[in-house]
């Protein structure tokens, strides 16, 4: 890619780096199978914001389409964000990556449960985040959503803030709508449920199943079935 790219086709943004005009990347905050993720300035307001920056290769730049496609219809069906799921703020290309961005928020509830030396939570705040996590799921299942997350994990939930519990789903790149399954190796394997083990035909109950291994791992601080 014009040597912009590394040898795993991620981009090599510089800080001070000026992505469409308006974004200016300050560190990087998260390193994925198909993207990295900057903390980044908008220049036209001041907020800080998730910069995603999806590898060049055609298979990711492929399944980056479909994810712009699948925010896009959260951001319809649920403008003000209140189901607890991920805004698309703005997308774009930048020499050849697609480019998303996002609500800076804080640390997932993996990290939040490293930080604790994986003690767990207590059951009143497991029992609020996982009345938030539903909120999201039942959203996701209305028939004018109709998504399957296909990778809930504790690396996908983010908090708002450190030192509280309000939560937001993230990371739809897995995702698909019900009536068009695009993959069939999904979910991260602590979470991966038995249709995806097996490789028989899934529903959203899958999201369900990936659910309950969460708020296992969230209360013993161990993964349910580690693999």
């Amino acid at each position: 890619n014009h040597g912009y790219d590394d040898e795993k086709y991620d981009y090599i943004a510089v800080p001070g780096e000026e992505f469409g005009g308006r974004y200016e990347i300050h560190a990087t905050i998260g390193t994925g199978s198909f993207s990295k993720v900057y903390r980044a300035r908008d220049l036209r307001d001041g907020a800080l914001v998730a910069l995603k920056v999806v590898k060049s290769k055609a298979i990711f730049m492929a399944q980056a389409q479909a994810e712009v496609e699948l925010l896009a219809r959260l951001l319809q069906e649920d403008p003000e964000g209140v189901f607890n799921c991920t805004r698309l703020l703005d997308s774009f290309w930048h020499r050849g990556h697609q480019c998303l961005v996002f609500e800076l928020l804080s640390c997932s509830l993996y990290e939040h449960l490293s930080e604790h030396e994986f003690e767990g939570l207590r059951l009143p705040v497991l029992r609020q985040m996982a009345r938030q996590i539903l909120k999201a799921l039942a959203f996701l299942a209305h028939p004018d959503v109709d998504i399957i997350h296909a990778d809930l994990k504790p690396e996908n939930v983010l908090l708002r803030s450190r030192h509280g519990t309000s939560l937001q789903v993230i990371d739809f790149g897995s995702s698909c709508f019900g009536t068009r399954r695009m993959h069939t190796y999904i979910q991260s394997r602590f979470y991966r449920s038995p249709e995806i083990v097996l490789g028989i035909p899934y529903s959203r109950a899958i999201d369900m199943w990936s659910l309950g291994c969460m708020l296992v791992e969230l209360h013993t601080g161990e993964p349910l079935f580690p693999a």
